[in-house]
């Protein structure tokens, strides 16, 4: 890759060849060395020994790196971008978070997009992570900070950030026009039409990050502890259903009816608009503490819902569809979702002032102000207590959602959200992915499996079937996820300003495999939600692995065993040129560079060769073999080494002011069917020689 050190090299012994009248192969063994001492000798003074002044290492690789840096990451670009003539070939790059340093996934992502095309760098500068780190920055709440105050704060942590990855990218060797007027691009909210619109809806919510979450931004811990309560709802003769009123008075008759309500968060109950389940109570209205009868409001009403069992609690179990999606759905489900919701609980996760016109008297107004997570459970339960329907209490161990950034507990809460309906565009979607390319194939390979098992077996099985179901036959694992779609609008939305052709606006999206339900798909929706004629905005995804430590595991520097590639390229802990399969999961650490760096010096090794064997001082010797492969060589290793090309082109003194400003042409005049048979004869026994050679090596 281009990113990476060059690597020192050895004095080597050099092999020639010609041509024997038989047509066999006559071999020449030259041992060259660079002792003083050897100089002198007569023999020495006898061989035709090439010469070249391109070094077998340098003394400091990064100084000599950062010679052809700004050549090939700035200049360049520009120069290339003036050929209108060639046609127009767009691969958009999926902006990564500008909030600090780069790490080994942005390096791997960042030089797979430079080896197969130069292009515009962007940055994402919205987002939770950006607004954190400048609150951390300055060590200020958000809470002591007017919404103007944390943009500006958050603002000026993106630019330092994009400052930073912008040089750490020219260090990776990334060609682009970093300082052009639009040569990069940040990630701005787009206005896109569609039926959908604002309206409140339960979201993951926390209040110790006053931010609604998606579901990827939570970390479940077990052990999480809860208050869970039975509290007893009265109801009204008159409020019974049909079949409640018939058991009632056949075998009650008489007294106050209560339903046994169950929940494990007691500090939503000012929110309840209803009971879920039971046949023969469906329809009963009742109320409770935040539903006096003395409401002018029509008292909430028992209804059936799927996701209640009686496996826990009671079978009755109240429903908030301000603080629960599952309840939210429920109601939709029914028909019966209000116009407004009862969300009594601020930005701070703290009870509001509405619950004081909801109860009797002034009950409530113990709890504006509480934390509905501390204090505020307790007090409900205290008011649940002192009003005589507490049925029981129970202390409960479960798993529990936190926020992934405070490390702190969340709740469900209905927030103003803007909506796509992305249901109108599903079958589009569909009939618009027919036309893109997938790279690795498997994941198209996969997909189609999948289509097949659902069609054969139902959408069921997706939830019920075995998870080897869906494993193509030699395919890898997969994980089955049931989470919806995170729609991505910033980011989403970011080929609205490539510029509009026929077709796909981008030729290329490459990213890793998780942007399969992320940016992928957001971009995909986002450009078919603009437009009912859209088609999908890129032609081709490619898909790359993870970086892993050589133990399989993610890199992270929380869990010590992050490597930073600015430590690779400066040389303060290995230096390097790394080369993997990208399209796994990829392994880096002391044993691969390792390998790599042998790699890597071999190849420096036999360029040097090239270039010393086609020198002016032998003209002749490398014209039907030497000097095409050394040209050919050095433009096949520009995208992938574009450091290591340069310098090789400026020792071959190339006419052109650099390796890629000479056009590609296709050549068959190496093509020699007689010399490739020969050749083909002496690779098959080149491993065995090889082995032979290293023996007489260690036998000295």
């Amino acid at each position: 890759m281009a990113w990476l050190s060059r690597l020192p090299v050895v004095p080597f012994r050099l092999i020639s060849y010609q041509r024997a009248a038989s047509g066999s192969c006559a071999y020449q063994s030259r041992h060259v060395t660079t002792a003083s001492s050897e100089k002198k000798k007569a023999y020495s003074h006898t061989l035709l020994l090439p010469k070249t002044d391109f070094p077998l290492k340098h003394k400091d690789v990064v100084a000599a790196e950062k010679r052809y840096r700004s050549k090939t990451a700035d200049e360049l670009y520009k120069e290339q971008a003036k050929r209108k003539e060639n046609p127009l070939f767009v691969l958009h790059d999926g902006p990564p978070y500008a909030n600090g340093h780069l790490h080994m996934g942005h390096a791997l992502n960042k030089v797979l997009k430079d080896i197969i095309n130069r292009y515009v760098p962007g940055w994402d500068c919205h987002g939770l992570p950006i607004e954190q780190k400048a609150l951390a920055a300055i060590g200020k709440s958000h809470t002591s900070l007017e919404p103007t105050q944390v943009r500006e704060e958050a603002r000026k942590v993106a630019l330092e950030a994009i400052d930073i990855q912008k040089t750490e990218m020219k260090a990776l060797g990334v060609m682009a026009d970093w300082d052009g007027e639009n040569g990069t691009y940040r990630t701005l909210a787009e206005i896109i039409q569609d039926d959908g619109g604002e309206r409140l809806r339960p979201t993951y919510y926390s209040p110790s990050s006053r931010t609604a979450l998606a579901e990827a931004e939570l970390s479940y811990k077990d052990g999480h502890k809860s208050r869970s309560v039975y509290v007893g709802f009265p109801v009204d003769q008159g409020d019974m259903s049909e079949g409640l009123r018939e058991v009632y008075e056949r075998d009650v008759g008489r007294g106050q009816l209560e339903l046994a309500v169950w929940t494990t968060t007691p500090w939503t109950l000012p929110a309840n608009m209803l009971i879920v389940t039971g046949s023969e109570l469906v329809g009963t209205r009742y109320t409770h503490l935040f539903h006096p009868a003395s409401s002018s409001r029509p008292r909430p009403v028992v209804f059936a819902a799927n996701h209640v069992t009686a496996q826990a609690g009671t079978g009755l179990v109240h429903s908030a569809p301000a603080h629960g999606y599952e309840d939210y759905e429920a109601f939709i489900a029914a028909g019966i979702l209000p116009e407004e919701l009862r969300c009594p609980v601020d930005d701070d996760g703290c009870f509001t002032m509405d619950l004081v016109s909801w109860a009797k008297g002034d009950s409530a107004a113990s709890l504006v102000g509480q934390q509905v997570l501390g204090k505020g459970t307790d007090t409900v339960i205290e008011l649940l207590r002192k009003n005589s329907v507490l049925l029981a209490e129970q202390q409960i161990e479960h798993r529990y959602p936190y926020d992934w950034k405070s490390k702190k507990p969340i709740i469900v809460r209905a927030t103003p959200q803007w909506f796509a309906d992305v249901e109108g565009v599903k079958t589009g979607a569909v009939h618009a992915l027919e036309s893109v390319h997938f790279h690795p194939a498997q994941y198209s390979v996969t997909l189609e499996h999948i289509i097949a098992v659902l069609d054969r077996e139902g959408i069921d099985h997706w939830w019920k079937g075995p998870i080897e179901d869906f494993v193509p036959a030699g395919g890898t694992a997969i994980t089955r996820g049931y989470d919806t779609l995170d729609v991505w609008f910033d980011s989403g939305s970011s080929w609205t300003m490539l510029e509009e052709r026929s077709g796909p606006v981008a030729d290329v999206y490459l990213e890793g495999s998780d942007q399969h339900r992320g940016w992928f798909q957001s971009s995909l929706l986002t450009k078919l939600i603009s437009s009912p004629e859209a088609t999908a905005p890129y032609g081709t995804v490619i898909t790359h692995g993870f970086v892993m430590d050589e133990q399989g595991d993610k890199m992270s520097k929380s869990a010590g065993n992050g490597l930073s590639p600015m430590e690779i390229i400066h040389g303060s802990k290995v230096s390097t040129k790394s080369s993997v399969d990208y399209t796994n999961d990829v392994a880096i650490g002391p044993s691969s560079i390792s390998n790599a760096t042998e790699a890597m010096r071999k190849l420096r090794n036999s360029m040097r060769y090239l270039l010393a064997n086609t020198g002016a001082d032998v003209p002749s010797l490398g014209e039907v073999t030497l000097r095409p492969t050394l040209h050919r060589m050095t433009r096949i290793l520009a995208p992938i080494a574009p450091h290591f090309a340069e310098e090789l082109y400026e020792h071959m003194g190339g006419k052109e002011a650099s390796v890629f400003l000479v056009p590609w042409t296709a050549e068959d005049v190496w093509s020699d069917p007689t010399i490739k048979a020969e050749m083909s004869r002496v690779l098959s026994i080149r491993a065995e020689v090889q082995q032979l050679v290293e023996k007489a090596r260690a036998e000295k």
